[in-house]
């Protein structure tokens, strides 16, 4: 556990008055730029937990300013505009730290983990094969998502600009305990992590794409063609896949990331659910200096390939139908036109759900109408390890200040202890990495001045 974690974990959540009874309880993640950390409100005489919140904080204060707003960092303000949707992370507030050039954002908490690590592993490791019934929810909820970010709206927001998640992945995908009245036996799936989204336009020039897509987080194997293409230096090698040439067929001049892009990877998770064959580069395998990204994405194109062959011949993937099979192949289309939009995903979507009816509603609870043919493995818990326990009588503000914005009062003092409120001074371990951490910033900051003096 790195440095910045214990400190989360050993401090407060930092963004209300009164947070005696606030307590960092998991590690959810970190990264080179932030990381991650559950709380719990404990109430003090029952002591159960009554209140929960993720905490999210990123060094380097990245993405301020933006271009919408000079204070909201850009994942704050493309997440609020898709905040309270079924489908995406809610998020609550965000909280900036100039005395250690970072930022907190506060949002909520998925309690199954993420689709990697809940399902993906466990499935792939036992050799498992996913219900298809499964499958055509999670991809409702993709396909939900897609729309949202397709037309997100809210102030400021120009109504055809759009958002391009770009890291668009498993690890990204988070789950939540299902819902009693809506496919009761599977996950609720919820798109997060916005920290290496774009906002964009469809009139934007092909360059300003590109300058966005530099500034964007991108994972090798999960990059959409366009997205890869933007990213390519002159000389390196690209062409028409083959299961797409046709004679006369050119290669658009300039590529752009379109709301399709989203639909790229929505597919793409499902078909890796699907299909058995992981993407893994060979141990052995040398690649050229800074070009991995190149070498990824000739593999994930003849990872599709091998996909396309089995949906044909009904080999590998038996189990599924050709209309899963063919609207994973559609939404994988190497050109971005051809791919169906978001709102048409979700007609499809919906449109096949209604095949395996018993599967969203209630009666699928029910031994007599149901035979469990569809369950997700028996390996699977689906169970909150933090529930939340509010009773009608217990005194306290449970409320998130949602939507509400926290800067640092004028008063703040990187010596004074975390940094986090200048009234507020800190001991214990918090104060002491955080010390730490200022002394570090402000050393950091005395060099980019010589090196800006020199």
């Amino acid at each position: 556990m790195n440095g910045h974690v214990l400190r989360l974990l050993k401090g407060k959540p930092r963004w209300t008055k009164n947070e005696e009874n606030w307590h960092g309880a998991k590690a959810l993640g970190s990264g080179g730029q932030g990381c991650a950390v559950l709380f719990v409100k404990v109430d003090p005489k029952s002591q159960m937990i009554v209140d929960r919140v993720v905490v999210k904080e990123t060094y380097d204060m990245v993405g301020l300013p933006n271009k919408y707003s000079s204070t909201e960092p850009l994942e704050f303000y493309m997440s609020k505009r898709l905040s309270k949707k079924t489908n995406t992370v809610n998020i609550f507030a965000y909280r900036l730290n100039p005395g250690r050039d970072s930022y907190r954002m506060y949002m909520e908490y998925c309690a199954l983990g993420d689709l990697t690590d809940k399902l993906e592993q466990p499935y792939r490791s036992r050799g498992l094969a996913f219900p298809e019934p499964y499958l055509w929810k999670l991809f409702l909820d993709l396909a939900q998502a897609c729309e949202d970010m397709d037309n997100p709206v809210g102030e400021g927001l120009h109504k055809d600009s759009f958002i391009a998640h770009v890291d668009f992945k498993p690890e990204n995908v988070f789950m939540c305990p299902p819902d009693k009245d809506n496919f009761p036996k599977y996950p609720i799936a919820k798109l997060g992590d916005f920290g290496g989204a774009m906002l964009s336009h469809p009139h934007e020039r092909w360059l300003t794409h590109r300058d966005k897509t530099n500034r964007c987080f991108r994972t090798n194997g999960s990059v959409a063609p366009e997205v890869y293409r933007l990213g390519l230096d002159n000389g390196d090698p690209h062409e028409i896949p083959r299961r797409h040439r046709a004679p006369g067929l050119k290669l658009p001049r300039d590529p752009r990331v379109t709301t399709t892009t989203n639909v790229w990877n929505a597919g793409l998770i499902i078909g890796e659910l699907m299909f058995r064959e992981p993407l893994e580069a060979p141990k052995n395998h040398v690649v050229p200096p800074h070009k991995e990204d190149i070498w990824y994405y000739t593999a994930r194109d003849e990872w599709i390939e091998k996909f396309n062959l089995c949906k044909d011949d009904n080999v590998s993937m038996p189990q599924y139908s050709a209309r899963l099979k063919n609207l994973v192949m559609a939404c994988l289309d190497y050109f971005p036109e051809n791919r169906p939009t978001p709102a048409k995903l979700v007609e499809l979507v919906k449109a096949a759900v209604n095949h395996h009816p018993i599967m969203s509603t209630a009666d699928s609870l029910k031994p007599d109408l149901y035979n469990g043919r569809y369950d997700l493995d028996r390996s699977i818990r689906l169970i909150d390890e933090y529930p939340v326990h509010r009773s009608k009588n217990q005194d306290g503000d449970y409320d998130m200040a949602d939507g509400a914005s926290i800067s640092f009062p004028s008063s703040y003092s990187a010596e004074a202890g975390a940094g986090e409120s200048g009234s507020d001074e800190e001991t214990g371990p918090e104060a002491d990495f955080a010390a730490v951490d200022a002394m570090l910033g402000m050393i950091v900051q005395g060099f980019k001045q010589l090196w800006r003096n020199f």
